[in-house]
């Protein structure tokens, strides 16, 4: 029996990306965090309005997951508070409430500082 091929980190996190699309999630981003943490690489970022389309987007990653064999190292599905994680361990997914996403702007806290604002 052949083994089976390991999925790239970009190409998991280009399959996250399309999850979320497919479900209708809003302003998706993916931020290559590794010059700034060594920790994980990517982060994942998305808007979801109601908690039933997190759920639904929190059951085909981690569907996708299972398929694909990849650990998921931890996760916060508290669906009542307008944000989940998912931690694939090299890739973090965050899906925000929109007022959630505007109040803690984790890109800005993840972006890469320019030369002029480090000199």
């Amino acid at each position: 029996m052949p083994r089976k091929r390991r999925l790239s980190l970009k190409t998991i996190v280009k399959r996250i990306a399309k999850i979320l699309e497919e479900n209708k999630a809003e302003n998706i981003k993916v931020i290559d965090v590794s010059k700034v943490t060594s920790e994980f690489y990517y982060m994942v970022i998305a808007n979801s309005d109601n908690k039933y389309q997190m759920e639904a987007i929190i059951d085909d990653l981690l569907d996708f997951a299972e398929e694909k064999e990849l650990k998921v190292f931890g996760k916060d599905l508290n669906f009542e508070s307008g944000w989940v994680v998912v931690d694939f361990y090299d890739i973090i997914v965050h899906i925000m409430k929109p007022v959630l996403r505007e109040y803690y702007q984790l890109e800005r806290i993840w972006e890469i500082p320019s030369v002029a604002e480090v000199a």
